[in-house]
């Protein structure tokens, strides 16, 4: 490590409690490459743990979402979707050599246990469906990819004048899981979560069209299996993330259909 810190205007100084997982950081940039900066540990100061990221152009997509999701700022938006298809699909096809953690399916398997006891019954058939179809995303022969297990809005950064993703941010919490499970970050960039539901985009639909054409015309053609697994992964990320929210029915109601 260096013994002198030097900081160019292209860097950022970060300091934490936690050490951070470097080769789940390397790794995540091979696979989403152009996407992740790059990271340097530094030094401890006491306790503290010092890193030197590569900056990240561009806002976060929190602080210009209702700008973007404005009639007339479809084209600004549309960047953003197809940008972010490019994202996933990039941990498709530069998928590296991991191993899925032992026990996720059984994991996986007490969520939906758990979530068929809090959430009304109208979710349990599509909470059971997802747990007969869990064993597909265990197959040798799907995709086992580097994840972003905290995806959201303050986590994404675009190019305001033009809605290019210039990166994605924080990847202290790195996930190895089956392709897909992160992909219900999707409706961040679809539209704006309060505290009683999910308002999505006027023009959703077709937004939505354009990330899923986008995505397989980048990985190529799949089997009809693996499209299933990829939408099992989808909805299983969904009711993951918003599943234990107070406000879980709401929100579920307003994506997990779609």
């Amino acid at each position: 490590m260096p013994s002198v810190l030097q900081i160019s205007p292209t860097k950022v100084v970060q300091f934490r409690t936690r050490q951070l997982d470097m080769l789940s950081i390397e790794l995540a940039r091979k696979s989403y490459a152009g996407f992740v900066p790059s990271c340097e540990a530094y030094d401890m100061l006491g306790t503290i743990h010092m890193y030197v990221w590569e900056l990240v152009r561009g806002q976060a997509f929190c602080r210009v979402r209702h700008r973007f999701l404005a009639p007339g700022m479809e084209v600004y938006l549309t960047q953003t979707i197809q940008d972010f298809a490019r994202f996933f699909a990039s941990a498709w096809t530069n998928r590296q050599s991991v191993e899925l953690p032992p026990s996720l399916c059984d994991e996986y398997v007490k969520t939906l246990d758990t979530l068929s006891r809090s959430l009304p019954q109208r979710f349990l058939p599509k909470l059971e469906e997802i747990r007969l179809s869990l064993p597909l995303l265990f197959r040798t022969e799907y995709p086992v990819v580097v994840q972003h297990d905290d995806l959201l809005e303050n986590n994404i950064h675009v190019d305001e004048d033009t809605g290019r993703i210039t990166g994605i941010v924080d990847w202290h919490d790195v996930m190895i899981a089956p392709f897909g499970v992160s992909l219900g970050s999707l409706e961040i960039v679809l539209g704006v979560q309060n505290g009683s539901t999910w308002h999505l985009h006027y023009d959703h639909v077709n937004l939505r069209k354009h990330f899923w054409d986008t995505l397989y015309r980048i990985i190529g053609e799949v089997s009809d299996v693996d499209r299933q697994c990829i939408e099992i992964a989808r909805l299983f990320g969904l009711f993951r993330l918003y599943g234990p929210e107070e406000n879980a029915a709401a929100y579920l109601d307003a994506l997990c259909w779609l």
